[in-house]
């Protein structure tokens, strides 16, 4: 990610390449510089016994479920279907039930030393008590329909949801319902320049999961709305398996510099100039940036008429 913003090749990007690389450098560092400087902590840190084992096998559980989650996204990309997100989020359950059970005692790995059920220690306590605490939210999700807009879960739920799953997948025909132009940047912009008003386009991802934020917290909001209402809205897929995707992906770099999604911009529809853009998930800022957009359109429409 670090790389593709770096690509862009704008100074905000290249800054936040630089300040990335650098904090990822300096957690990696800090241990070690500490333990180089209180040498004598060393012989405090507990010898590798039955706990070393026992972290090396959840270690394990969490790989499968990562590597379900990665499998899950070239999948969605190439449209397979073998893995939908229903299906993604039973196999993390199953994942952390096998986990749950494992630190329970009911079964063991190779030479590990065979437990009583449920006579378990302080470590797997906790283990289990925090694969619960992952399990619970994508229970729910599962048990939840994905919609558009905001889902009736709790919001702190629905953002460790968001962080811990698959996003939910786009549903462009409420979109289409709601006025917005789907992957067709030339009807978005000849219907703007018929009505009069600026173009909005957002440049999206089919899994980018900033993306779904925004279009299920950000774009229902009232000030939002507002905006929407006086403009043209169009979505750009950059990301899909085909020539369209391809098109708006060098639109978007050649144009305005910027491989990341999501993307928005502002456009006078009359010679396609930019009126505002900004980038990535801004739920606070996101509204005042489409009234500058709104406020530039109409400026530029009152100097140009007689």
């Amino acid at each position: 990610t670090l790389l593709v913003v770096s690509a862009s090749g704008t100074a905000a990007g290249l800054f936040t390449s630089l300040y990335g690389m650098i904090i990822y450098g300096v957690v990696f560092a800090v241990p070690f510089v500490a333990l180089s400087l209180f040498p004598t902590q060393l012989k405090r840190l507990p010898r590798s016994g039955i706990w070393m084992e026992t972290l090396k096998i959840v270690f394990g559980f969490i790989e499968l479920a990562a590597a379900v989650k990665f499998l899950w996204v070239p999948d969605l990309e190439w449209k397979m279907g073998l893995l939908p997100r229903n299906v993604v989020l039973a196999l993390f359950i199953l994942i952390g039930i096998a986990q749950m059970a494992y630190l329970l005692g009911f079964y063991t790995f190779g030479s590990g030393k065979k437990m009583k059920p449920f006579r378990i220690g302080r470590g797997r306590f906790v283990g289990i008590v925090l694969t619960g605490l992952v399990l619970f939210p994508i229970g729910l999700s599962l048990a939840a329909t994905p919609t558009y807009h905001y889902s009736n879960l709790p919001r702190l739920v629905d953002e460790i949801i968001e962080a811990l799953v698959p996003p939910p997948p786009t549903e462009d025909y409420i979109a289409r319902k709601e006025g917005w132009f789907v992957d067709d940047y030339v009807g978005a912009l000849a219907k703007a320049r018929e009505e009069g008003k600026p173009l909005f386009i957002d440049f999206t991802g089919v899994y980018c999961a900033n993306c779904r934020v925004m279009e299920r917290r950000v774009f229902p909001t009232q000030p939002v709305k507002e905006q929407f209402d006086k403009m043209v809205l169009t979505r750009l897929y950059v990301d899909k398996k085909d020539s369209l995707s391809r098109v708006f992906a060098q639109l978007q770099f050649e144009r305005y510099q910027q491989a990341t999604q999501p993307y928005y911009v502002v456009l006078d529809p009359a010679d396609e100039s930019t009126l505002a853009d900004t980038g990535g998930y801004v739920p606070k800022g996101f509204a005042d940036f489409l009234m500058s957009g709104m406020t530039a359109y109409n400026s530029r429409n009152q100097s140009s008429s007689p």
